[in-house]
């Protein structure tokens, strides 16, 4: 019984997590960054060496590029389902991290907490910004 619960709660977590950022779904893409990014990361799907050798604004990250350039591969320029992925992404990384929690402390309202703040609280906006 008490695994059902947990398992009801974290779906009610996620799903209000989806339901309060799905807006940003219909958005086109934010800025020429994001642009750069595609196209960087569809270059070096051709060129898998690039991934590692070079930089974009400064900062490596294979697998940002990596996830850029697939997601320009089969979706082309059509923002909706760059959002919509990014942002199953986000749920997934929020379940990922309340098993993490749960599993490190074995107490549930810690890890609903622990979710809470990685899903509501207003600093990762910026993140989400970027879906």
């Amino acid at each position: 019984m008490q695994k059902v619960l947990l398992a009801c709660f974290l779906f009610v977590f996620l799903t209000a997590s989806l339901f309060l950022y799905y807006p940003s779904t219909q958005d086109y893409f934010s800025t020429r960054d994001d642009f750069i990014w595609m196209q960087r990361g569809h270059e070096a799907l051709s060129h898998p060496e690039l991934f590692f050798t070079t930089t974009v604004f400064g900062s490596l990250r294979p697998i940002a590029r990596l996830v850029f350039g697939l997601e320009y591969r089969i979706f082309g320029l059509n923002p909706y389902p760059f959002h919509l992925f990014n942002l199953g992404v986000y749920a997934l990384v929020g379940m990922l991290f309340w098993m993490l929690i749960y599993q490190t402390t074995k107490h549930a309202m810690s890890a609903f907490l622990g979710l809470a703040f990685f899903l509501f609280i207003p600093s990762y906006t910026y993140n989400m910004f970027w879906l």
